[in-house]
């Protein structure tokens, strides 16, 4: 269901927000609450149903014909003021992809060079302090490499980054633990 359809920005910010939630997200609710256009809560709800994936205005246009290309067109950068919807700086046929800002996140990050080095440095350097730690837990009944290997699958199996890196790791723990383990 689109959020143009379940009304809550137009539900006061009291009942937007708990009483055991933390300020920040109070005032999120009070800044929301109630003060969105119909427009800005139309486009809003286009750019939810878009999903992770966004949508540009031009993507709007054709989909809503009916809607006056100047009346969705200016609306994601009101909702961005808002704090509603952001840009990650990718362009479909040209045009900015807009996101709801709930979808903002690490994943850009990655697709850039820097930022594929930065997490794959990050991910070695975390798998190797968890293989270390599986490998010495107990270790008087000698090192877990099978525990091991099946625990770090485990815990890294999104995206299959075990079984991209455990040859490295394998290696990394060969030079930095070897007399240890023989």
């Amino acid at each position: 269901m689109s959020i143009y359809k379940t009304g809550w920005l137009s539900t006061p910010g009291y009942k937007l927000a708990r009483r055991d939630d933390p300020d920040t997200s109070k005032d999120a609710a009070d800044k929301v609450a109630g003060k969105l256009g119909k427009m800005q809560t139309y486009v809003l709800s286009l750019v939810a149903e878009a999903g992770e994936r966004g949508i540009t205005t031009k993507e709007m246009q054709l989909a809503h014909p009916e809607k006056r290309p100047s009346s969705l067109s200016s609306r994601p950068n009101e909702l961005e003021k808002k704090g509603l919807v952001f840009y990650a700086g990718d362009t479909r046929s040209g045009a900015r992809v807009i996101r709801l800002i709930k979808y903002k996140h690490w994943q850009w990050f990655d697709e850039t060079p820097v930022g594929a080095e930065v997490i794959e440095t990050m991910t070695l350097n975390l798998m190797k302090e968890h293989y270390v730690a599986i490998m010495y837990e107990d270790v008087g009944n000698g090192l877990k490499y099978k525990e091991a290997n099946e625990r770090m699958a485990r815990l890294f199996n999104e995206k299959n980054q075990w079984e991209k890196h455990k040859e490295t790791i394998w290696q990394w723990f060969d030079d930095t633990h070897g007399e240890i383990a023989e």
